[in-house]
This record gives structure tokens, C-alpha cells and sequence, in this order.
């Protein structure tokens, strides 16, 4: 568990009908360190999270994700690993004909064009 306040920068996915441009899209918004990697590496295979917080010690962690589900980081740790990752290993080769097309924007390659 980190400190409140002890965040890291990272992407996200916007929903469009949470967007103000009405469309999907990645934007950059602060996320607790001790969990940023999970987070990162969960929206990399198409978990999309629309929240999180570690607890910070008062409270048990939490990850919400676009599709309403919401469970302990240790939760999301064990889905992960049924996408065959640990917190950026690799447990298995990917295929790389299906691999994060679930996430891919074209806003996506815009931002980055910037």
C-alpha cells in the first residue's frame, strides 16, 4: 500500500460516453504507485479500468473496470495471470494477431503523434 497522494501518471481508456469528445480515448490521469503496473498491464490486455484505489492502508483495495466488475488488486493480479501475464512477464507467447485489439484507438495513435 502507498501513501495518499503517492501516484504515477498513467494512460487510461476513456469511455465516449464518459468523453468529452463523445468518442474513446486514452487520456493520462493519476493512479496509486503501488498499483499503477497492475493497471497499466490490465488495460494492455483489454481489462479496461475505469478506477482504482490501493486503500491506503484504512480500506482493502479496490479496481473498477468498464464493465462494472470490481475486485482487489490480488484479484486482479490472478486475472492477469489467466491473460498470461505477472506484472509484465510473460507467461506464454502471445498471439500477435489478437493481441490489445480490444484496446486499440485511433485517438490513441494521435495523442502519441503529438
Amino acid at each position: 500500500m502507498c501513501k495518499n497522494g503517492d501516484t504515477r501518471n498513467v494512460y487510461v481508456p476513456i469511455p465516449g460516453d464518459l468523453s468529452h469528445t463523445g468518442k474513446p480515448r486514452w487520456d493520462i490521469k493519476t493512479v496509486d504507485r503501488c498499483i499503477a503496473a497492475l493497471v497499466e498491464e490490465l488495460n494492455g490486455v483489454g481489462e479496461l479500468t475505469a478506477g482504482s484505489c490501493c486503500g491506503h492502508g484504512r480500506a482493502p483495495g479496490s479496481i473498477v473496470f468498464h464493465d462494472g466488475r470490481e475486485l482487489s488488486p490480488a484479484e486482479a493480479e490472478d486475472l492477469l495471470k489467466r491473460h498470461g501475464l505477472i506484472l509484465g512477464k510473460r507467461l506464454h507467447p502471445i498471439d500477435p494477431g489478437r493481441h490489445c485489439q480490444a484496446v486499440h484507438y485511433p485517438e490513441w495513435d494521435e495523442f502519441h503523434a503529438r
